[in-house]
């Protein structure tokens, strides 16, 4: 950025409040403070699932470490109750609720674009969206018009 002329000034109320900004480096306070926040966010997460399983902490740290499991690694360990489609779990889901095995399914309705889309170009970004949506859900984009 400085090679084009590109410049920061950072206006903020406290020492933290940019933290994580790449407009200048970390500082070993930014890293004390963010270590903290992911220590206690992971040690929640254990919890979380601990309780949920009725398992004890000491059992879900080996599976706590950022790995992946296909849906039966996750049943045979204990992570998930059963194996099925989304059609399934909408009616274990109803069920549950007690609304029965067929609930009602309440879908997003896609947006139809403006007069105002049209003539900003909005419809080619809604275009884009339209294209990631159908290669397969989420990945990282950058998006430029």
């Amino acid at each position: 950025m400085e090679k084009i002329g590109i410049g920061w000034e950072t206006v903020k109320s406290g020492e933290l409040k940019d933290v994580g900004s790449f407009s200048r480096p970390m500082t070993a306070e930014d890293e004390r403070m963010l270590k903290a926040v992911i220590d206690d966010t992971y040690e929640q997460f254990v919890e979380a699932v601990a309780d949920a399983r009725g398992r004890q902490k000491e059992e879900i740290y080996p599976y706590a470490d950022g790995s992946i499991f296909t849906g039966r690694q996750a049943y045979n360990i204990g992570l998930v109750d059963t194996l099925g489609s989304f059609e399934d779990a909408v009616s274990i889901a109803g069920e549950l609720a007690g609304l029965g095995p067929n609930p009602d399914i309440v879908r997003e309705r896609r947006r139809e674009p403006s007069f105002v889309d049209y003539l900003t170009g909005g419809m080619k970004f809604m275009e884009k969206i339209s294209d990631f949506e159908a290669k397969g859900g989420p990945a990282l984009m950058y998006l430029y018009q």
